[in-house]
């Protein structure tokens, strides 16, 4: 097999293999109340912000999502994961028109072990970003630029507003993107071709 065709089927199968990938979805979450918290249904429980989004917006069933007050904050995991410089995505919930109920967090991404931010560690290398809720309807992305395995979402909802503060139906993290698995794929394959060729030169 020519190093070309070598190439192009290794990059067929790494495409294929990468558009099955799904986000990694936090699995634990350690999560601090905050004021004007609680409300209907069990917006109060935070697992319901583990795993997927799966929030029931409307009806007499409406819930599945954690609302995490004023002011207060919760941290995920990803099942004892640690990413580097990888995306996230955090998906909140807001039921009506979401202009009419402006919410807001901070968004943190940091090892456990090297201290949690505050709420004003704005220029933490922690602090990856803003999110306001009118932007996290459908999944708001975020990018990291160091290593991780916590994600914190604090709340910064002005307390004017009265709202239970962000609510939280899912956080993840987002895998590599395709472009450098196809790279890795492809440079493995020409290095493989390339011991072939020599192999059998030798021979």
């Amino acid at each position: 097999m020519k190093v070309h065709h070598l190439v192009a089927a290794a990059a067929a199968a790494i495409i294929v293999s990468t558009s099955a990938q799904a986000l990694t979805y936090a699995t634990s979450v350690f999560a601090e109340r905050g004021t004007n918290s609680g409300g209907f249904g069990d917006r109060n429980d935070a697992l319901n912000a583990l795993g997927a989004p799966n929030a029931v917006r409307s009806g007499s069933g409406a819930g599945g999502f954690f609302s995490l007050g004023l002011g207060k904050w919760a941290d995920f995991t990803f099942n004892g994961l640690t990413f580097n410089s990888q995306d996230g995505i955090v998906f909140e919930v807001t039921f009506g028109n979401v202009s009419n109920h402006p919410e807001s967090a901070n968004i943190f991404a940091f090892l456990a072990g090297d201290g949690a931010p505050g709420s004003n560690d704005n220029n933490l290398a922690s602090f990856v970003g803003s999110v306001p809720n009118v932007d996290a309807q459908s999944g708001f992305l975020f990018n990291t630029t160091s290593e991780f395995d916590t994600i914190r979402i604090w709340d910064t909802t002005a307390s004017s507003n009265n709202s239970k503060g962000f609510d939280v139906d899912a956080v993840g993290v987002v895998p590599l993107p395709a472009a450098a698995w196809l790279l890795l794929g492809v440079s493995g394959a020409l290095v493989a071709a390339k011991r072939r060729a020599a192999n059998k030169a030798a021979a």
